[in-house]
């Protein structure tokens, strides 16, 4: 039920963190105050006045008028952060996109989003409040009752308005703030919560809206993630019109409809520019380079990554031009406008991911187009794991790593001088790079049971060498 503490919040976040604590302590106080009226009522012996169940309820009134009070100032610093940085990704955006005349100063509709927002938001803390006094009431109300009829508390078993209501109230569980269509319940912290994470997606996403439109930009693409739910999955990398006025695209109405932008969903949007300026969505054609071409972005893209993470750069393979057409002719090749590269063999293996550092294409992107061109399969480092599974695909094979087949790279990452083979004794705990093993894997759409390389490898046995893993992998296509 608490919020729990992570390093590296936003403005947005720490504000959103202290409502919820807000929230959590006041629930927590208020039941153990009834717990304890409670605990006085039970037998004969132990009875209450009504002026004294009166006092214990009028306190516990206080705490949520309190609680409403404070809830004003976090809930617009929520707002407001939340706002401000999603004008700060859509300026981005549309600087990125070659436009120069972008306003940075806080036009009237944005004013008066963040308010409407604002007040949305704390109107539906209010009602959380209201919900609570309801329910504090009621039980209270019913301990007078009783008193007033009998004289004393006799047992909060002989109360049935008690007893239904006090199944809404515990220290353990808080208070029942709301109860959602498919009959969970949500105390007043774990509702709250829940409400500061919707409701920023929204606000964020409202301000980039506001901002693509303000520059005549309606057009926007959806943001892709595999596995996903099935409401989101027809939506994936889709590109959407804001307000329905550009022929040709479905509207973001549409897919909100459909269930796109559910709560807790992960999706976002950015940006789209179409390429051929008419609004025709022509994406760049795959298989757009050379093998020369290629084989150069791919040596740049990597030494780019190289430069900045040694540790990691190792895991590509930059392929020669000769080798493109030697070992892998009929090859699809494709490079990125900002200099990312992936290429697709011609019995659908993925080869060459490269993620140049400066690109706007994120590696999931690279993985998609690559999917959505054919490819099925690839193989890969054991350190690039999470990343694949992540994006749909299952590992089925691996064969061990080989000092035989270190490439130059690694050494280099590994500071190996030529002709020092001393590192063919060395553990990896002695490595500044460890060796990995490598796993092949094929492309289903969904998240592997296997988040960790080593649960697969305890779990499946080592392939004798890297053609018998590979063969292994394709026959599970076939």
């Amino acid at each position: 039920m608490c919020a729990k503490k992570r390093k590296g919040l936003s403005d947005a976040d720490k504000a959103a963190a202290r409502l919820v604590a807000l929230y959590e302590k006041a629930e927590r106080d208020i039941a153990a105050r009834i717990t304890r009226t409670m605990a006085a009522t039970d037998g004969d012996k132990n009875k209450l006045t009504i002026r004294a169940l009166e006092q214990q309820h009028k306190a516990i009134k206080k705490i949520l008028k309190q609680l409403l009070a404070k809830t004003k100032k976090p809930v617009n610093e929520i707002v407001n952060n939340t706002f401000n940085g999603g004008l700060a990704v859509a300026r981005k955006e549309l600087k990125g996109a070659g436009m120069t005349d972008i306003v940075l100063e806080m036009g009237g509709i944005n004013t008066r989003t963040m308010k409407v927002y604002s007040e949305q938001v704390y109107n539906r803390m209010a009602d959380v409040v209201q919900q609570a006094n309801r329910t504090t009431s009621d039980i209270y109300q019913a301990l007078k009752m009783n008193t007033a009829l009998t004289g004393a508390i006799g047992g909060y078993d002989a109360i049935g308005n008690v007893r239904r209501n006090m199944q809404k109230v515990s220290e353990d569980a808080g208070i029942t703030a709301f109860i959602d269509k498919r009959g969970r319940s949500w105390n007043m912290a774990s509702y709250t919560d829940m409400l500061c994470r919707t409701s920023s997606m929204q606000i964020f996403h409202q301000a980039k809206t506001n901002e693509y439109l303000a520059h005549g930009e309606d057009l926007v693409i959806v943001s892709s993630h595999y596995p996903t739910c099935d409401k989101c999955a027809p939506w994936n990398g889709k590109v959407l019109s804001l307000t329905g006025e550009t022929p040709g695209y479905p509207t973001m109405e549409e897919a909100k409809a459909a269930g796109l932008f559910h709560p807790n969903c992960r999706h976002t949007y950015g940006l789209y520019i179409p390429d051929d300026g008419a609004g025709n969505n022509q994406q760049p054609e795959f298989n757009n380079s050379t093998s020369a071409e290629f084989a150069e972005s791919l040596k740049t893209a990597k030494g780019n990554v190289e430069a900045l993470k040694p540790e990691i750069a190792w895991r590509v393979a930059a392929h020669t031009k000769e080798e493109f057409e030697g070992d892998y002719p009929g090859a699809a090749l494709h490079v990125t406008e900002g200099g990312s590269t992936v290429a697709i063999t011609a019995d659908g293996d993925i080869i060459s991911v490269c993620k140049n550092p400066s690109d706007r294409v994120r590696g999931s992107d690279l993985l998609k187009l690559a999917v959505d061109n054919g490819g099925v399969k690839l193989d890969s480092y054991s350190g690039n794991h999470e990343f694949y599974i992540n994006n749909g695909f299952e590992p089925v094979s691996w064969c061990r790593w080989s000092d035989d087949y270190a490439s130059d790279d690694w050494k280099r990452a590994n500071n190996i001088k030529d002709g020092d083979n001393s590192w063919r004794q060395k553990s990896n705990a002695e490595l500044h790079v460890k060796k990995e093993n490598i796993i092949f894997y094929k492309y289903t759409g969904k998240k592997s049971k296997y988040l960790e390389p080593g649960d697969f490898e305890n779990a499946v046995p080592a392939a004798k060498d890297y053609d018998a893993a590979k063969a292994e992998r394709d026959k599970s296509i076939e």
